[in-house]
């Protein structure tokens, strides 16, 4: 009987010292890794979809949805008064929308290296400056309207 209990001590023992080390090592390392970041440093950030009508004859045939990221300085993004989110979005929609080499039943043709490089361009003569260090593309697609659900 005594065995048991102390083997159960002994258990009880290991688990919480192997629960403590973990621990212990666990915040060591976070306070490593965090101060190895530079305070003036760049982040990716993702941004919502966004949808553009794709018409045709006046009529709208369906929509391109596509998802950025972008690259920034994390003071400035962070210190802008409106996100830069914003005219990310905004500049895209006018990119793509008034694009006339845009055939929306060949999308996989689409320039996407024009589309991110304009899109930077445009963004550093918009904000005055080098605040969007780069654009990427998460994500492109062309949706029809008879795939929309109603």
């Amino acid at each position: 009987m005594i065995k048991i209990v102390l083997a159960g001590i002994w258990g009880c023992a290991v688990v919480m010292a192997s629960s403590y080390g973990f621990t212990y090592w666990q915040t060591q390392h976070g306070k490593v890794s965090g101060s190895e970041e530079a305070p003036g440093g760049t982040e990716y950030k993702k941004v919502r979809p966004l949808s553009v009508p794709v018409l045709s004859d006046g009529v709208i045939q369906g929509y391109i949805v596509v998802q950025f990221v972008y690259k920034a300085d994390t003071k400035t993004a962070n210190d802008a008064s409106v996100p830069l989110e914003i005219y990310l979005l905004d500049e895209a929609f006018r990119l793509i929308y008034s694009d006339e080499a845009l055939k929306f039943r060949h999308t996989e043709r689409y320039d996407l290296a024009r589309l991110t490089k304009t899109l930077t361009e445009k963004l550093k003569v918009r904000l005055n400056g080098d605040l969007v260090k780069e654009v990427l593309v998460d994500q492109f697609n062309y949706v029809s309207k008879t795939d929309v659900r109603k």
